[in-house]
């Protein structure tokens, strides 16, 4: 429910004569109205009834509190820019403990992309120290689930910019997700057909071994998918690093796999081109 503070300054379609001006109306203007939010409603329920229902009114007035203070926070942190932004002054010391105190006051408004922006502005004015400082005060003290350290959901905005902040965050991710194997890796980028640096790192540090026992042990559509990233990866050109190391085990994982008999060698020559000398050493 909204309250228009502009409604009377149109004339209606209806009439073009001046209309008396709406008491009710001048008092929420004067009082800068315009939402009825939750708590809003239940104090009017109570008015209404004759009662009010004390839990809700009390539930909705926490809320209420809550993003007030938010609001507060957020405020107080812009705030702190005034210092770097709104004068000629040379008054590095005054911006650096402006900032880091917003940010340690603020934390619960305050994104990576925050931290970002200030650990930049400190290391610029040289306060490099402070800002390793306040980059781990902020990985121990930020609550929140994994995606407030996903430091990809950030490119839109320019991306993560200090090497330490995108590490700090990378590691605190790496700490709240669970532990991915190789092969569910594998099965993710032969089904999505899509990967990610993650992917890469994690597939760069497989061992010949565990990839041979890999596509050796998948069965059925778990195969197929598996074959499918294999396929993927090896058609890949320019490699990153990471990718380059993930070529070189596939193929020596497959090239083994294929030396293992004629049957192998004529399977891995006819899915990957890659023709191997069987193994007769015994």
């Amino acid at each position: 429910m909204k309250f228009d503070p502009y409604a009377g300054l149109w004339e209606s379609n209806e009439t073009s004569k001046p209309k008396d001006s709406d008491p009710h109306a001048d008092l929420l203007l004067e009082y800068d109205f315009g939402n009825v939010d939750e708590l809003d409603k239940a104090i009017i329920s109570g008015v209404v009834k004759g009662f009010f229902d004390e839990e809700t009114v009390r539930s909705f007035g926490e809320s209420v509190n809550h993003n007030l203070a938010l609001s507060d926070q957020g405020n107080a942190y812009r705030a702190a820019w005034r210092v770097y932004h709104d004068s000629y002054e040379d008054n590095a010391e005054e911006i650096i403990e402006s900032l880091v105190q917003s940010i340690r006051s603020n934390i619960n408004v305050v994104d990576i992309s925050n931290l970002d922006a200030v650990v930049q502005t400190l290391r610029e004015l040289g306060a490099n120290e402070k800002a390793a400082e306040l980059i781990r005060f902020y990985v121990d003290n930020k609550s929140g689930d994994a995606t407030i350290w996903d430091t990809e959901s950030y490119s839109y905005r320019g991306g993560i910019k200090d090497a330490e902040v995108l590490s700090a965050c990378n590691e605190k991710l790496r700490l709240h997700e669970p532990e991915t194997t190789q092969k569910e890796v594998l099965l993710k980028v032969g089904i999505s057909q899509g990967w990610n640096a993650k992917d890469d790192a994690l597939l760069a540090n497989a061992s010949t071994e565990n990839i041979k026992h890999i596509l050796k042990s998948v069965r059925g559509e778990t195969r197929s998918n598996v074959i499918s990233a294999v396929r993927l990866y090896l058609s890949i050109s320019n490699p990153s690093a990471d990718v380059k190391k993930i070529q070189e085990n596939l193929d020596f994982a497959l090239r083994e796999i294929a030396g293992e008999n004629a049957l192998n060698r004529r399977r891995i020559k006819g899915v990957f081109g890659i023709d191997a000398d069987i193994n007769t050493s015994s």
